[in-house]
């Protein structure tokens, strides 16, 4: 018998406007979120209204990592090449 690790069904993708609200409430700690000092739309996400939200097109790049900044992780490669523009993302 094979077994599939597979989360639960709780862990799905979540929407735009869902975003907007945790970026929005990291911003109330965080400012840097916030898009030009604005207090409705943040640098990932702009509000059309209380129901609706859209991907900034110019939005920044957000890296997001499970493991704790240690020695033992070197992130110095990934920091460096993104430093040198190797990366180009292109939506």
């Amino acid at each position: 018998m094979t077994l599939y690790d597979r989360p639960p069904a709780v862990f799905r993708p979540i929407s735009v406007l869902e975003s907007h609200h945790l970026f929005s409430s990291l911003a109330k700690q965080y400012p840097v979120f916030w898009a030009n000092d604005d207090s409705v739309n943040t640098v990932f996400t702009e509000l059309l209204s209380d129901s609706d939200a859209v991907w900034r097109k110019d939005r920044p790049g957000l890296i997001v990592s499970s493991t704790s900044w240690t020695d033992d992780e070197d992130f110095s490669v990934l920091l460096s090449a993104l430093q040198g523009n190797i990366f180009k993302i292109e939506l």
